[in-house]
Formats: structure tokens, C-alpha cells, sequence
């Protein structure tokens, strides 16, 4: 493959491959085309020092595909680096870097967020409470926490070392209820979740929904763990 430009934006998304600028084949904005995937390329991230990008994709048994979850390709040379993840039939909706790059995370439509370490493609943990698909998934600033949405109508703010649910705020509401998740209200496409993010200071947190964007308070819940910063 050649190389045409020394930077580039991930912003393209095509079944079976993704595509940095360009949304033509003979674009000269086009650099790499990561192909290998099997079914769609619905995510896809930057590693925190640009050397990688973390890809995922479609699992659907009606493609007949047996290709797992994440595909970590090195920048500079379009070469896979990492084929990890388990082989199952759930579609991979988001997928995010801790900011130190050393861990992947991901929300998927079996309901759960799975937490990799990069390096080795080991799982680490699951996240469950959701009561349908993780449409969306961040990482604070700190790495400390994560945030998912969902399509249950909800925005979680979990704990990344010991993948404990600490806030549940509920989208079809103006308040934040459920200490331990247990709140499941505005299901559905009227209220899902579609996106999620942190801001720069880890304060707030920002949700995108079909009724608009709500902006919450999360730093009540966020204070530093007493635990060590590693998530084995």
C-alpha cells in the first residue's frame, strides 16, 4: 500500500472496510483502506499517541462470519497488529481507548461493556446492568471511570478497576435515580441513548439522545478511587 499524506482524520465508515479521508477509491485525501473485516465497521478509535486504531465489528451469523470483535491496525503502516475478542453474534456499537492507550473498551447489543487490555487481547472484565443494546461508551479523563448509554434509556457511570455500576441517570427524566442502576424508564427508540462523552475535567458528562443533548453533573460520583490505578 502506499503512502500519500504524513496526517490524516478516521472518518469514514464503509462495510467490510474503513477509510481514513475520502469517500472516493481514487481520492487522493484516501491513505490506508484497513480491509479484513467481515460485515460492517460500526466503530472505530485513535490510540492516545495516533500509532494505532482500534476498529470493531459486525458480528452477524447471517453473514455466516466467524471474525472476532476488535482489530487493532498500526497507523503508519495499514498492517494488522491484533485480532482479539470473543466470536459471537452481537454487534459491536462503540468502542473507546483508556487514555494512557493501554486498554480498549467496548459496548455491544448483548447488553454488556467489556473492558480488553490491548496489548494482550486478555479480557479483563465485564460490565453488566443495561437492560438493552450499549449504543455508546467513554472513558473519563483520568481513566478511572466509563460512561455508557443505552438503548434502555440510560446513562451509566461505572468504576473501571473493579467494574462496579456507581450512578444510573435516567435520559427520559431531569434527575439522576437509582443508586446501584436498579431504575429502567423511557425504553425504546423514544428515549435511547445514542452517545456519550466526558468533559476535558471529568466534571460533567454529556448524552445525545432523540429528544437532544443532556448535560449532567457526575462529579458527585467521581471522586479518585482508593484503589491502584490498574485494572487486573
Amino acid at each position: 500500500m502506499k503512502r500519500v499524506h504524513h496526517y490524516f482524520v478516521l472518518c469514514l465508515l464503509l462495510a467490510g472496510a474503513a477509510h481514513y479521508a475520502g469517500a472516493q477509491p481514487d481520492d487522493p485525501a484516501l491513505i490506508w483502506t484497513f480491509e479484513g473485516h467481515k460485515g460492517e465497521v460500526r466503530s472505530v478509535a485513535f490510540s492516545p499517541d495516533g500509532r494505532y486504531a482500534l476498529l470493531s465489528n459486525e458480528i452477524a451469523r447471517s453473514l455466516g462470519s466467524n471474525d472476532e470483535i476488535l482489530k487493532l491496525w498500526e497507523v503508519a503502516t495499514g498492517e494488522l497488529a491484533r485480532t482479539f475478542g470473543e466470536k459471537y453474534s452481537n454487534k459491536v456499537n462503540s468502542v473507546a481507548f483508556s487514555p494512557d492507550g493501554h486498554y480498549a473498551l467496548l459496548g455491544s447489543n448483548n447488553k454488556a461493556l467489556k473492558l480488553w487490555e490491548v496489548a494482550t487481547g486478555r479480557l479483563i472484565r465485564t460490565f453488566e446492568g443495561h437492560k438493552s443494546n450499549v449504543n455508546s461508551v467513554a472513558f473519563s479523563p483520568d481513566g478511572r471511570n466509563a460512561l455508557s448509554g443505552s438503548w434502555d434509556g440510560t446513562l451509566k457511570l461505572w468504576e473501571v478497576a473493579t467494574g462496579r455500576l456507581i450512578r444510573t441517570f435516567v435520559e427520559g427524566s431531569s434527575t439522576s435515580e437509582g443508586r446501584r442502576g436498579e431504575v429502567y424508564r423511557g425504553a425504546g427508540p423514544s428515549y435511547s441513548v445514542y452517545s456519550v462523552a466526558f468533559s476535558p475535567d471529568g466534571r460533567n458528562a454529556l448524552s445525545g439522545s432523540k429528544h437532544g443533548a443532556k448535560l449532567w453533573d457526575v462529579s458527585p460520583w467521581t471522586k479518585p478511587a482508593e484503589v491502584p490505578h490498574e485494572f487486573d
